[in-house]
């Protein structure tokens, strides 16, 4: 119910906000935004709280891959952005609803669900380490495009489609995220530290491909969603490419390995030094020198953030005696 209201208060915010930057796609806006804000109404947390990452896989991850897929190949075949981010949303509020069903069919009979809009904000005042990682990160991932749009437009298309395919490749890697999420804790304490180390050194190896992906096939796809009026070199692709490689391996270190430790502070500490040293370097970026320069420049951010969960977990794996059990 908490992300319910929450996510009813910031769909007409971000549609407004969006139209307001791309006010000539109207309903490329209005379903990306639904598809953007629905995979935060689903049970990833319930299902990771669990320790159930094939019900997190089968009810949660799996719509939005499908949703993926039918959006490309609906993409391919009208050649609308609206099309594919309708398709996405579509299965994704399936996946939202097949989820709810299975969380309130396992409630015991006797229990009251609360739909008031206090109690449902009360809820989130422990989550004030999640709100600031969520706020902070939002802060330097946003602030390029709208820096970019406001103090060099000229080159605001071509950044706005790297930014694009950049975040396409985030949605495609959500489940993979979502899997070792569950997966980490599903042993119990005496795994966590064990598994969480196996996540941190193989998991980004997913950010790797991922990257090298963007990175090579941006040039064909942007091209292809502009209808061949946008076209971004491999140079210019780089910084994406490696802003997701960057992006996917904070996400497995910080979400699925620092929370499963008990480590939500730290991945705090980590998106405020991001922002911190992100936001000066992208304004000035912006102001002094190119659009590419503030691509590199969120990578710089990134590996900031990265660096600091990386101690973090080093130094928490090191307080645990890590012993890799028969069964893992």
């Amino acid at each position: 119910m908490s992300r319910a209201y929450l996510f009813i208060f910031t769909l007409p915010i971000m549609i407004v906000v969006m139209l307001l930057i791309s006010p000539a796609s109207v309903g490329v806006v209005i379903a990306g935004s639904v598809a953007y804000l629905l995979p935060f109404l689903g049970a990833t947390w319930y299902f990771i709280g669990e320790a159930r990452p094939l019900r997190l896989f089968l009810l949660d991850a799996l719509p939005q891959m499908v949703g993926v897929m039918v959006g490309f190949l609906v993409l391919s075949v009208t050649g609308e952005l609206a099309h594919f981010l309708i398709a996405l949303a579509v299965l994704t509020a399936v996946g939202v609803f097949l989820s709810s069903a299975v969380i309130l069919r396992g409630l015991p009979a006797n229990t009251r669900v609360d739909l008031g809009l206090r109690p449902a904000m009360a809820r989130l005042a422990p989550q004030r380490h999640g709100v600031i990682t969520a706020g902070t990160t939002s802060l330097y991932v946003t602030l390029p495009l709208l820096a970019v749009s406001a103090l060099a437009p000229a080159a605001t298309p071509l950044y706005a489609m790297g930014d694009k395919l950049f975040r396409f490749g985030l949605v495609a890697f959500s489940p993979v995220l979502q899997v070792i999420q569950g997966w980490v804790p599903e042993g119990g304490p005496v795994t966590v530290a064990h598994r969480a180390r196996r996540a941190a050194i193989i998991g980004p190896l997913f950010g790797l491909l991922g990257g090298a992906v963007i990175t090579l096939a941006t040039p064909t796809i942007a091209g292809m969603l502009s209808h061949g009026e946008l076209r971004l070199t491999m140079a210019q692709a780089l910084p994406f490419g490696l802003m997701f490689t960057v992006v996917a391996c904070t996400q497995i270190i910080g979400l699925a390995c620092l929370v499963a430790m008990n480590q939500s502070k730290a991945l705090a500490s980590s998106t405020v030094l991001g922002a911190i040293a992100g936001v000066p370097l992208i304004l000035g970026a912006a102001y002094f020198l190119d659009a590419w320069i503030v691509a590199w420049a969120v990578v710089v951010s990134e590996l900031v953030v990265l660096a600091y969960q990386a101690y973090a977990l080093r130094r928490q794996l090191s307080r645990q005696k890590v012993t890799a059990p028969s069964v893992v």
